[in-house]
């Protein structure tokens, strides 16, 4: 979950850092925690077995995830979708957010 949540904020860090939005400092922040905790656990994953790799594919699936969800939310032309995506979005980041708080 560090590396999907690091994923996650990173993909909603450079959206709010694109858009000038306030809240990106604190993303960024969230971010950085996440990738702390990361490098903290991995070196006992990868004694157990996970290969060396696997943090950069779960911080991609984290990052493609928030901005697909980005991309509903923002472009969609169905109103529902868009707003069924910006709960999700929402979500999604609360579970990360509420990891470490």
């Amino acid at each position: 979950m560090f590396a999907v949540c690091s994923g996650r904020l990173s993909a909603l860090s450079v959206h709010e850092q694109a858009n000038r939005k306030a809240g990106h400092a604190e993303t960024e922040a969230h971010r950085q925690t996440f990738e702390a905790l990361l490098e903290a656990t991995m070196p006992a994953a990868i004694e157990h077995g996970v290969p060396e790799n696997q943090a950069g594919v779960w911080r991609s699936n984290g990052w493609v995830e928030i901005a697909g969800l980005l991309a509903d939310a923002n472009y969609s032309m169905d109103a529902k979708r868009a707003d069924r995506a910006e709960a999700e979005l929402k979500q999604r980041i609360a579970t990360c957010r509420d990891m470490v708080l």
